[in-house]
């Protein structure tokens, strides 16, 4: 969501839009810092200085809240949309949240008013749409925006580099991903994995790293600035997948335009975006064997490649913002020409200190 969401930012700068961004996770400095190592703490403060930058929907005739599921969504989303709502402005809710089905089987009674108050609903998948159909909801689907230029990879010739590269959480698990890559190594001694990504499994991910014997051919990066990460595609050869729970993952989109062959779990909207045996090669989550054969059909079998990467080129053009910027255009202009535009155009609210 982050990604996406500084994309739409730029893309909507770059067309004339006055963009004010609030910051839902500000970087805390100075004594404020230390303080931040808590995590409570972090967030406590990190909440509070998000509350009071919300001062800047005044400025704005437009909120645009990026919003995800459970405690995110009445942490941020939802004094976004009532204050958007007190100050009488035009209010867009831009949903992301894999977890949306679940979320709102428990908690659609608490969610609906929130969601019924806004003047538009936008998801970036067929997968959310659905979800929120069935509760009755008019949704308007406008996809993800990518522009990842394809750049020739540095892997030699025959060598495979598998690519993770998400949080190290339970909800990737990027032990599984190991897991796979480990029967990989079994049979291709050139095959390499690198681990773009930190989180709390890190050291857990390392130690079962070792006990497969790996160390030297598993790296691990850390976290990686979005504008680094095209470096990082050009070491790679594949995209291994795996989350439990998901929507329209960027980082799918950007491997695809890139030119890598996609390996993935079928979780959330995957299937949507990329289909099996098309744009990439999908397997049910968590399972370690099917991971591990496609892993083993594409580092063995040149036609599977070459089929999967061209297909996935051509998926990606229809993410192109050529392809979407029309969509968002075509609904900010509906929006904001309501009524008479006096403030600034466009005010956001997004996850991560981003947002469009």
């Amino acid at each position: 969501m982050t990604v996406a969401a500084e994309t739409l930012r730029r893309r909507l700068s770059e067309d004339g839009l006055t963009v004010v961004s609030v910051a839902t996770n500000p970087q805390l400095d100075g004594a404020l810092a230390c303080l931040g190592r808590v995590r409570l703490v972090r967030g406590m403060i990190g909440w509070c200085r998000y509350a009071w930058a919300l001062r800047r929907l005044v400025r704005v005739d437009l909120v645009h809240v990026f919003a995800a599921s459970w405690l995110n969504f009445f942490l941020f989303a939802v004094p976004a949309v009532v204050l958007g709502r007190v100050l009488r402005r035009r209010v867009v809710l831009h949903y992301h949240g894999g977890g949306a089905g679940p979320f709102m089987r428990r908690c659609g009674w608490l969610v609906m008013p929130f969601l019924s108050a806004v003047d538009r609903l936008v998801v970036p998948s067929c997968f959310l749409a659905e979800v929120f159909s069935a509760w009755g909801l008019r949704v308007e689907i406008i996809a993800n925006s990518v522009d990842v230029a394809r750049v020739p990879a540095t892997v030699p010739a025959g060598d495979q580099v598998v690519l993770s590269c998400r949080i190290l959480s339970p909800l990737y698990d990027i032990a599984t991903a190991i897991d796979a890559f480990a029967r990989l190594a079994e049979t291709s001694p050139g095959s390499r994995m690198i681990v773009a990504g930190d989180g709390p499994d890190r050291g857990a991910l390392e130690r079962r790293v070792a006990a497969h014997g790996l160390t030297d051919r598993v790296e691990f990066l850390g976290n990686v600035p979005h504008d680094d990460m095209a470096a990082v595609r050009e070491r790679a050869t594949i995209l291994l997948n795996t989350s439990r729970v998901d929507n329209q993952p960027v980082s799918l989109i950007e491997a695809m335009a890139a030119g890598l062959a996609i390996v993935s779990t079928d979780a959330g909207g995957i299937p949507d975006l990329a289909k099996d045996g098309v744009e990439a090669l999908l397997a049910p989550v968590g399972d370690v064997d099917a991971l591990a054969e496609s892993l083993q059909r594409v580092a063995t079998d040149p036609a599977v490649r070459r089929a999967l990467v061209a297909a996935g080129l051509e998926r990606a053009r229809s993410y192109r913002w050529s392809a979407v910027g029309e969509q968002w255009c075509r609904l900010h202009t509906e929006l904001l020409h309501r009524g008479q535009q006096t403030r600034t155009p466009l005010g956001d609210v997004t996850r991560d200190g981003v947002g469009s």
